[in-house]
């Protein structure tokens, strides 16, 4: 196996790219996550480890919502700023980031600490030490007429003052049993990119080409990967630098999928801070495409097997209606299941998602699958759902170790959207017995469970009570591969309720008709008379 190299990972960057055109849909789904290639295996052993005390941080934590009153709340997450801590040279002051961490441990929860040199035009700009710029105003690149400062993030000598600056808060903190996690900052507000988009052009002027942008990017990964030993590191990703000018695109979409595969190969884990319910541009499979894996949760999608994953949203925007953009406590529910379909350790929300009553049910429900594996969870599941974008969105189910397979003759099944105001109307999937297709199909992972001869488990279907008549659950058991769990008949409520079975004697041996990627199924809902809708199942 050999090491990730910068040449290797910069050999697909192009200047000018070509426009994105429209490409063929993909799973979001499948039995199991495709494995990386070996030669990105990451090379340290901490990316693998199980992460520490994973769930619910709170975004910019100030210390006043307590596990005491939000049993879900696992930690609080705060960025620090250089200005604040080294205030000359050489000189720190770390009593803003003691007196919050000793805040936050009085609360009993874990900490995420970040890093973030800039700010952007929105929320404070410039946090490079004043003492720093007046000492080499290099550091900095001033743009318009208001002469608006960003860092100069290519300037050695700035990029050795922040190694520096890195090193020291290290060797305070790497050991401090208060520290949990801490997410590395590279561009705007510690993510991957260098500024606002409209600033841009003012960055590549200066001299911030896109291909040295993922140099200095992986310049700075290397800092914090170097310094931190033993406190677990996240990239932040998601944003880009790429030029959009009359003369076409400058720099390639792959830089994304070259900075996340660099920083996995450095023992970091991933962070996205844009979790949403449903999104364009989110996976790419095709290979023909210089942007392939480079979707917005493709390197979710690529490392959850191998690195820690950690996802950001807010009550006021990205966890909101993807379409319409409204806000509501209800669309929780669909973020809730985004995230945990790629195997997250970590919620980081904003305090106004955390502390709303309305989304108690569903933060409840997150903590209690943050962090779980095939191999310890007690529960797997699957949200039926389809993506309503069309340019490589997440298509398919939600899926937590449960599928839910269209592949299977007489079980293909229609998405729908908008079916109730109720939140589990807002995606589903119904029967098509009109199509030949009375049928929905499940296959259990088999790491989970296979050839079961002692577990008894209960499985847990959500179904929209519409119409009077019946369906039923036939499951793979020990001794009859295709045995009735029981019938229900509909009330005609108009409300989505939840049927408990309890099976004593499920063997879930693929014994039952499958497709595709999943040759057997373990269970499945037989349509008796008219098409049902399905929200979820579970099994445990």
């Amino acid at each position: 196996m050999h090491p990730i190299t910068r040449k290797s990972l910069l050999a697909p960057l192009i200047l000018i790219a070509a426009t994105l055109l429209v490409a063929p849909i993909i799973l979001a789904q499948g039995p199991d996550a495709p494995l990386p290639p070996s030669a990105l295996q990451a090379q340290t052993a901490s990316s693998q480890a199980n992460p520490p005390y994973p769930g619910i941080y709170i975004f910019l934590d100030r210390g006043d919502v307590s596990p005491e009153d939000y049993p879900f709340l696992r930690g609080g997450n705060m960025i620090f700023f250089w200005k604040d801590v080294e205030i000359a040279d050489q000189v720190f002051d770390w009593t803003v980031v003691d007196q919050w961490l000793d805040k936050q441990t009085a609360l009993g929860k874990a900490t995420s600490v970040g890093f973030a040199l800039y700010d952007g035009r929105c929320c404070g700009g410039s946090h490079i030490p004043p003492w720093l710029i007046w000492e080499h105003e290099e550091s900095v690149v001033r743009c318009d007429a208001m002469q608006w400062a960003i860092p100069r993030y290519w300037d050695p000598y700035l990029l050795q003052q922040y190694r520096e600056y890195i090193q020291a808060f290290a060797e305070r903190y790497d050991n401090d049993p208060r520290v949990t996690w801490i997410q590395i900052g590279t561009g705007i507000f510690g993510e991957a990119k260098p500024s606002d988009t409209v600033d841009f052009q003012c960055m590549y002027d200066a001299g911030l080409t896109p291909e040295l942008w993922v140099e200095i990017s992986m310049d700075i990964i290397d800092i914090f990967s170097e310094a931190f030993q033993n406190t677990p590191l996240f990239y932040q990703f998601a944003p880009l630098y790429v030029l959009h000018t009359s003369q076409g695109q400058i720099g390639s979409i792959s830089q994304r999928r070259i900075l996340t595969d660099y920083a996995v190969s450095r023992g970091m884990g991933l962070k996205h801070n844009g979790l949403k319910p449903d999104m364009d541009f989110a996976l790419v499979d095709n290979p023909n495409k210089s942007y392939y894996k480079a979707g917005s949760w493709d390197p979710i999608y690529t490392w959850w097997q191998d690195a820690p994953i950690a996802w950001e949203s807010y009550a006021i925007q990205q966890c909101v209606d993807p379409i319409t953009g409204e806000q509501s406590a209800e669309i929780t529910m669909w973020c809730v299941y985004a995230g945990l379909a790629g195997h997250a350790d970590y919620f980081v929300f904003s305090k106004a998602l955390v502390t709303d009553p309305g989304r108690a049910p569903w933060l409840e429900f997150a903590q209690h699958y943050l962090g779980a594996d095939v191999t310890d969870t007690d529960s797997v599941w699957v949200a039926l759902r389809e993506s309503e974008y069309n340019f490589f969105p997440a298509r398919g189910n939600f899926s937590f170790w449960l599928y839910q397979n269209d592949a299977v003759y007489g079980g293909e099944t229609t998405p729908e959207w908008h079916v109730t105001d109720a939140m589990e109307g807002r995606y589903t999937r119904r029967t098509n017995i009109k199509a030949g297709n009375p049928n929905m199909y499940f296959d259990v992972d088999n790491a989970w469970m296979y050839q079961n001869r002692s577990a008894t488990i209960t499985i847990e279907v959500t179904y929209l009570d519409q119409g009077r008549d019946t369906w039923s659950l036939y499951y793979d058991a020990v001794d009859n591969p295709e045995k009735l769990a029981g019938t229900v008949r509909k009330k005609d409520s108009g409300q989505w309720l939840t049927e408990t079975f309890t099976l004593t004697d499920a063997y879930f041996g693929d014994r039952l008709p499958g497709g595709g990627d999943h040759p057997g199924s373990d269970f499945y809902l037989a349509g008796n008379d008219f098409d049902d809708y399905i929200h979820f199942v579970r099994v445990t």
